[in-house]
């Protein structure tokens, strides 16, 4: 298992209005043992508006797709943690792109990223999933771990 702290992006799958699914590659850290996402975009961003309407989310590994849950997160402290932790992990490689996820509006979006934790999915296969993948039961599932990642 690699944990999230170990890992620069997570695959992030979000189903669209007419059922495809929008697949993009985001930042993730990991602050007090649990899992965080933020937009780039702030509020204009494509997955961010999807998530907040209720649209389900996955995460992508290379041995399944996850449903995930994405839990805003208003706490003024928890978001300058967070942005400590954009900081640490990817200031150093990507101090223009960093400075974007530290803005008030990219702080804005801060959302707690729980995996095996999308309703009743629980070794169920993950509907319209690509291959039918099946999900392990969220209970055997770290917040911060998941099963190995694409390279």
């Amino acid at each position: 298992m690699s944990t999230f702290e170990g890992i620069a992006e997570i695959v992030l799958r979000v189903r669209r209005a007419d059922g495809s699914w929008s697949v993009r590659s985001i930042w993730v850290v990991v602050v007090d043992q649990d899992v965080y996402v933020r937009s780039a975009f702030g509020r204009r961003g494509a997955w961010y508006r999807a998530v907040r309407a209720g649209a389900p989310a996955e995460i992508e590994t290379a041995r399944a797709i996850l449903p995930v849950r994405l839990e805003p997160v208003h706490d003024p402290a928890v978001h300058r943690r967070v942005s400590d932790g954009y900081r640490v992990k990817y200031g150093l490689s990507w101090p223009g792109p960093v400075e974007t996820m530290l803005t008030d509006e990219a702080c804005a979006t801060t959302m707690r990223l729980h995996v095996g934790d999308a309703g009743s999915l629980d070794g169920q296969a993950v509907p319209g999933s690509s291959e039918g993948a099946r999900n392990p039961p969220a209970s055997s599932l770290d917040r911060r771990q998941i099963p190995e990642l694409p390279a």
